[in-house]
């Protein structure tokens, strides 16, 4: 089940449980464990080595679940609850000497493109983790329909396809509940100049 050294395009399947016996990825292009996201994704090899997408935030916001990251330019983007979260492996199984585990995709949850118009951020930027994975690419906001029996604490993954070529999975993101700041105390004061 461990994919390597060849093109994969992964649509909405499962990959999972690898990582339970001795450490493994659902996706693995180089052959050698995660391979780090690199500035502008211009190497090469198994599927160009796609950068995967990087998750900075996910939230349950009324009835979706909205992820803001980072990705190449007209990807698309597969999200997955863990195996982890869905109880086939446990943490660490996937860390692979990283900081967090990089979740094999048990449950498809979603899809969307990056730079498309279902996506609220047409910014770019550059980003830097803590395991090294960096690049200076575009930003992303989208909604994903909220799958039923989702709490908060669910972990999330995803993947990025971009000219055919499926990235590894990315490093997994704990799912929050958007908090909401209300305060009618508010006093304005306005400068007449």
């Amino acid at each position: 089940r461990n994919l390597h050294l060849g093109i994969y395009v992964c649509s909405q399947n499962s990959f999972y449980a690898n990582g339970t016996a001795s450490d493994a990825l659902g996706i693995d292009l180089a052959g050698n464990g995660i391979t780090l996201n690199d500035n502008g994704d211009s190497d090469s090899g198994s599927n160009n080595l796609q950068n995967y997408p990087i998750i900075e935030s996910a939230y349950i916001s009324g009835s979706s679940i909205m992820v803001h990251g980072w990705s190449r330019p007209g990807a698309t983007l597969e999200f997955f609850f863990t195996d982890i979260n869905e109880g086939t492996a446990t943490a660490g199984d996937n860390q692979l000497g990283l900081s967090v585990d990089y979740g094999e995709g048990q449950t498809y949850i979603g899809s969307g493109t990056e730079g498309s118009g279902s996506d609220g951020d047409a910014t770019s930027s550059a980003y830097t983790d803590v395991d090294g994975n960096t690049d200076n690419t575009n930003r992303f906001e989208l909604a994903i329909p909220l799958p039923s029996g989702t709490v908060p604490g669910n972990l999330v993954t995803a993947t990025a396809t971009l000219g055919g070529s499926t990235s590894e999975f990315s490093p997994m993101s704990i799912l929050k509940v958007a908090t909401i700041i209300t305060n009618r105390r508010i006093t304005y004061r306005i400068n007449p100049n």
